[in-house]
């Protein structure tokens, strides 16, 4: 394998992180993997345990976001939620096309797809990653764009967590709308499939999606099964659901439920992403099946239950995650 690194931003992540999954089956192929985190914690010892080149750089610092880079021909740049997005997505991009990386694996989202100077959302932080993408576009960089749905890790390991272990129910406005939830598991492997042979994918959009469509209603019975207990879906009106999340705002920032909010109300009224299994499977031997998941996750979303003031900063909470992703992962490998 060659010895250039590839670097990953936004290596911790959290709950649904695509870093975790690309940079651990990237490592298995023999790459040289960078994980470039903000802080060293527990998660930033796990990923040097794994064996990935661990390094401290914020992307609103482009000295050190260089400094990060050097040495690497492949970046991958996600990140979480922020009003900084598109500043930091400029400072890797700037330093990526400084720098002559051979690619650039841009982690975005699927609403991008249906947006434009003339069509948007409410959604600041979809704005954003819209006009990263335009700013991409302009740079020359050799970019390849992924694209997710909504992910299931974030729907319902947190956001729907509560609700399920208090009254066996699953409270979101989305009506009878459906959506495609995808594993972040799947996009990470997805990502790292490109990341290790990118140059057939320079400048291909993939836009990636679970494997089914269904409604509320429908995750409910899946969840009925996989739990061994009666799951409902109870269709919240959008502004009390609001209300519940402004309730605790360290745990959900305002950018987190103004993206939801859209979402929420794109799907309760019919707009949502067309299933593209055949694109996923291009980049993924096969989707992540919701049942399969949830069946896999069980344990995991269970304690979840237990912690509803999860958070992965907590360093007693960290290897239990881990552990469960590896699981993940080595079950959909096989």
């Amino acid at each position: 394998m060659s010895q250039e690194a590839i670097l990953v931003t936004g290596a911790a992540g959290g709950v649904g992180s695509t870093a975790h999954t690309a940079i651990a089956t990237l490592l298995e192929q023999g790459h040289r993997v960078r994980a470039m985190v903000r802080k060293l914690d527990a998660r930033a010892d796990r990923l040097r345990d794994m064996g990935a080149e661990v390094v401290v750089a914020d992307m609103l610092d482009i000295t050190a976001v260089r400094a990060a880079m050097q040495g690497c021909s492949v970046v991958y740049f996600t990140m979480s939620i922020s009003p900084n997005y598109l500043e930091a997505a400029a400072n890797v991009a700037v330093t990526a096309k400084s720098l002559g990386v051979k690619a650039f694996v841009n982690l975005s989202q699927m609403t991008v797809s249906q947006m434009s100077e003339t069509e948007t959302t409410s959604s600041p932080q979809q704005k954003q990653h819209w006009l990263a993408e335009q700013m991409l576009r302009w740079s020359g960089l050799p970019v390849i764009y992924l694209r997710p749905t909504a992910f299931f890790d974030g729907m319902f390991l947190l956001q729907g967590a509560k609700g399920i272990r208090d009254d066996d129910a699953i409270r979101l406005p989305f009506a009878d709308g459906k959506t495609s939830l995808i594993a972040g598991a799947d996009v990470g492997a997805a990502a790292a499939a490109v990341l290790a042979n990118p140059e057939p994918h320079i400048g291909k959009v993939y836009d990636l999606t679970g494997p089914q469509s269904l409604t509320m209603a429908q995750f409910a019975q899946e969840f009925s099964g996989a739990l061994g207990r009666t799951i409902q879906y109870v269709n919240v009106p959008p502004q009390i659901w609001e209300a519940k999340l402004h309730e605790k705002p360290a745990l959900t920032p305002a950018l987190c439920i103004q993206r939801r909010r859209t979402a929420c109300a794109r799907r309760a009224a019919g707009i949502g992403p067309d299933l593209k299994i055949a694109i996923l499977q291009e980049l993924r031997d096969r989707p992540i099946q919701n049942s399969r998941f949830l069946a896999i996750f069980r344990p995991g979303f269970l304690a979840f239950c237990r912690f509803p003031r999860w958070g992965l900063a907590k360093p007693s909470l960290v290897p239990l995650f881990g552990r469960f992703m590896d699981q993940m992962r080595g079950s959909f490998s096989s």
